[in-house]
């Protein structure tokens, strides 16, 4: 297990991660579009790699890593879809992953 620290927005999340996800890495897309004119998503239609489930105030939420600029944000359950389009989650997970190993290894 890897366990990090991560500032994202005004929370301070602790996480653990295991390297090697039981059922394989696996990306997911976000719910809707960085153009929407009445609620624009800069990362929506995107595909991040959820890393853990942590609790933010008693709700669960989904720690992603994003594949746009390998940034690091919360999301709930609706907002994450099916990917259908998996081609390179193995090597951007181990990426994220060797990334974190660095980053606790600093702390």
């Amino acid at each position: 297990m890897i366990r990090f620290t991560a500032k994202i927005r005004r929370f301070e999340i602790s996480a653990s991660i295991d390297p090697v996800a039981p059922l394989g890495w696996r990306f997911w897309t976000l719910a809707g579009f960085p153009g929407d004119p009445v609620e624009p998503r800069p990362y929506g239609g995107s595909r991040c790699l959820p890393l853990a489930i942590v609790d933010i105030a008693g709700q669960p939420r989904w720690l992603c890593a994003m594949e746009l600029d390998r940034s690091l944000w919360l999301f709930g359950s609706h907002d994450l879809f099916p990917c259908t389009e998996q081609g390179g989650a193995d090597a951007f997970a181990q990426a994220i992953i060797d990334q974190l190993r660095h980053q606790a290894r600093l702390l």
